[in-house]
């Protein structure tokens, strides 16, 4: 794995790399309804910038931003929401310090995954600072409210037939029940696919805008071997009749199963990358297996059968060279 070389442009300010930041901070900020994901790729061009520009560069470029942004969003009241996007910032930085240690790149992934959990625990409790609930209250309230207003729309209309609302009814007070257990573990998924993102398409763009690729491509990326006994221990606990051990290991469980349909998709690319599928026939693939639950059963599957199987050492015809592109 190749370490990252710093590179320092020449001047010690760009006003058009400012703005950038500038824009990134404000943008999901100010249109959080229709633009609030595009606040996902924080960490990943803060990655970027300091593989390309170094640490001191980007640092100054970022710390301007702030600068701008925290008194600018207060006069536009999305001062919340702009914060929640400074929050995202310090995983670019995780990321890209297990880069250039040379570290492998689930490290990175973890070390991007953790950073993400802090701050994003500290933005809420900073938040609910003087309130009595506490972040995850505060996020099931909100789930419960959302499912009590969705009760009532579909009471109010006559789109259902009255047995078919009895069942929506059940259903959605089951969620209320069973959506506040496992909530910890839907928030640590979605903040490892941010994490897994980042640095998936961080190695991704870095050859593109010449700079060293500092791991070798997504196709070839494996997990550790001893994740599968946290998996195996958690799927145990998950089957236990009550408890708050129960309730642990289906947290574990689905944090864990997220992790190796990433390993999944790894080894998707790999055969089709092997066979040589045309790339547009590749991309309907991975969008389909992404978007239907069936397909995200089947990367989680793959994922961990390769622990055992070793799929992309069955499959290969000679030794991968590290080069290949998808």
């Amino acid at each position: 794995m190749s370490k990252q070389v710093e590179k320092r442009p020449e001047g010690k300010k760009n006003p058009t790399h400012i703005l950038l930041f500038l824009f990134a901070l404000l943008l999901p900020s100010t249109m959080w309804v229709l633009l609030g994901w595009t606040s996902s790729f924080l960490p990943l061009l803060v990655f970027v910038f300091i593989s390309k520009y170094g640490w001191s560069y980007t640092n100054r470029h970022i710390l301007i931003a702030i600068l701008i942004a925290a008194p600018s969003s207060y006069f536009l009241q999305n001062l919340e929401l702009t914060l929640f996007c400074i929050a995202l910032l310090p995983a670019g930085y995780a990321v890209a310090y297990s880069a250039r240690s040379g570290e492998e790149p689930w490290k990175a992934g973890l070390k991007g995954w953790l950073t993400l959990c802090i701050s994003i625990i500290l933005y809420f409790n900073i938040l609910l600072f003087n309130s009595d609930i506490s972040f995850f209250q505060a996020i099931s309230q909100a789930m419960n409210s959302g499912i009590d207003e969705a009760l009532r729309q579909y009471r109010d209309t006559d789109s259902l037939s009255p047995e078919n609302q009895v069942v929506l009814e059940e259903t959605l007070n089951q969620i209320k029940v069973i959506a506040p257990l496992v909530l910890p573990s839907i928030l640590g998924s979605i903040l490892a696919l941010l994490s897994w993102m980042t640095v998936v398409l961080g190695n991704t763009i870095l050859p593109k805008i010449n700079c060293s690729q500092p791991w070798v491509d997504y196709r070839l990326w494996r997990l550790p071997e001893k994740l599968v006994w946290i998996l195996i221990a958690s799927g145990i606990t998950a089957l236990l009749p009550t408890g708050i051990l129960r309730v642990v290991g289906i947290n574990c469980l689905i944090v864990t199963v997220t992790l190796y349909s990433f390993q999944g998709l790894a080894v998707i690319v790999y055969l089709l990358n092997k066979w040589n599928v045309p790339r547009f026939v590749r991309t309907f693939l991975y969008v389909m297996l992404i978007v239907q639950s069936f397909g995200t059963i089947l990367l989680i599957t793959v994922g961990v059968a390769d622990v055992w199987f070793d799929i992309r050492r069955r499959f290969a015809v000679g030794p991968d060279n590290n080069n290949d592109t998808e």
